[in-house]
This record gives structure tokens, C-alpha cells and sequence, in this order.
């Protein structure tokens, strides 16, 4: 992978469910993080098993899916590294290289939901789903243009803030 500095974990996918060979779409599930932090991306986080039902319930629904689990670096998103955002790149950039052709659709939580909103604009990509995404003003949405895109956000949240998601939603686009 590019940009791989020895010593330094790599991003991971892991399939939920069988593999299929030959998928008719993909689906990258991205969760949640923190802010700002170092630590490892490990699966024992909460927020890795807050995500993988969804995941799960998208196998179910769609046999024909590819649906593949994020597993980060970092737990952190960390201000100008955007560890979050480049994982799921590079993550996209490993289903196009397994998958030519397939059209890809990024689902994220949190930390994941920002992530998978500035990723949109990858090649392949055809949707994005974020749910309460941790937003903070400065996101871009140009990368957005063509696709189909779905904010969910509960007015109560107190993690995230809906009001950031609802001016995303509404901003102008291309």
C-alpha cells in the first residue's frame, strides 16, 4: 500500500459473512472514533460492535453483497492527518482492485460518517450513508456531486452534533 511507513499498522477489511466471488455491489461499513487518538483500531471498541449489526443486516438483505468491515489504523480521526478518511480510502482503493468495476457504497457512524462523506468522491462509489457523522463545519461536499446520499441524525444526540449534519445536508452542491 502506498504511504506505508514500516512499523505502522495498516487499515484492514474484514468480510462479514461468506465471501462472494463475484459481488454485484460492495458495501464498506466505517465506525466510529475519537477525535483525536493513537491507539490502535482494534476490534474490542465499542464502536466497532455499535456498527457490526448493521453490517450483518446488510448481508442478510442483499446476498448479492460484498459487505466488508473497517478496521482502522487509529482510533483517531487526528485533526490534519485524517487517519480516518485515508483508511477508508485506501480501503476503497483494495475493493477496486478486488472487485474492477463493482459499485461500491460506504456506510459510517461518527467519526466513520465523516469519513465516508469526504471519501464519496472515489472512483466507484455510487452511494454514502452517514449516520450522526462528526461533522465540524469545515467539511467539503463537492465529492458528493452524482452520488445518492443519506444523513441520518437524531435531534437528541449528544455525542455528535445534528445540527452540523442538517447544514451539510442543506449545502450547496456542484
Amino acid at each position: 500500500m502506498s504511504g506505508h511507513v514500516p512499523g505502522r499498522a495498516l487499515p484492514r477489511l474484514e468480510p462479514v459473512g461468506r465471501r462472494r466471488p463475484d459481488p454485484a455491489a460492495l458495501v464498506l461499513v466505517a465506525h466510529g472514533g475519537r477525535a483525536g487518538s493513537r491507539e490502535s483500531g482494534e476490534r474490542r471498541r465499542l464502536t466497532y460492535w455499535r456498527m457490526l449489526p448493521f453490517a450483518k443486516d446488510l448481508r442478510r438483505a442483499g446476498p448479492e453483497l460484498g459487505v466488508f468491515m473497517l478496521r482502522y489504523r487509529h482510533r483517531g480521526w487526528n485533526g490534519a492527518d485524517r487517519d480516518a478518511q485515508r483508511d477508508v480510502e485506501a480501503m476503497l482503493a483494495e475493493l477496486r482492485r478486488r472487485h474492477p468495476g463493482v459499485p461500491i457504497v460506504l456506510v459510517g457512524n461518527s467519526m466513520g460518517g465523516r469519513a465516508v462523506l469526504r471519501a464519496a468522491g472515489a472512483d466507484g462509489v455510487v452511494s454514502v450513508c452517514a449516520l450522526a457523522p462528526r461533522l465540524d463545519g469545515s467539511d467539503p461536499v463537492a465529492q458528493l456531486a452524482g452520488r445518492s446520499v443519506l444523513i441520518a441524525h437524531g435531534d437528541q444526540d449528544r455525542w455528535t452534533d445534528p445540527r452540523q449534519s442538517l447544514a451539510y445536508a442543506v449545502a450547496p452542491r456542484p
